[in-house]
């Protein structure tokens, strides 16, 4: 998030606590809809939902970044499975 972003919380340390508990409950609201795991995590990682209606109106940083963090949740689900044979 940018610092404009924050309307009620003006210490960092409010911001932060905030923003975790904001991941925090949109986990849950994401798991209850039953979105993929593979959605939650980047989101997770990143703070941002990035979807097919609003990936061009991201800069390319943000979809940079959401495209390394599905990579990364694939990568470990690899490795996961291939642990498991």
């Amino acid at each position: 998030m940018q610092e404009h972003d924050y309307i009620f919380y003006s210490e960092e340390e409010d911001r932060e606590k905030a923003e975790r508990l904001i991941i925090q409950n949109m986990t849950k609201i994401m798991r209850k809809a039953e979105i993929p795991e593979m959605y939650i995590y980047p989101f997770q990682k990143t703070g941002l939902l990035v979807t097919t209606e609003n990936r061009d109106e991201q800069p390319i940083e943000v979809q940079e970044a959401w495209d390394a963090a599905i990579l990364e949740y694939q990568k470990s689900e690899q490795s996961r499975t291939d642990g498991e044979e």
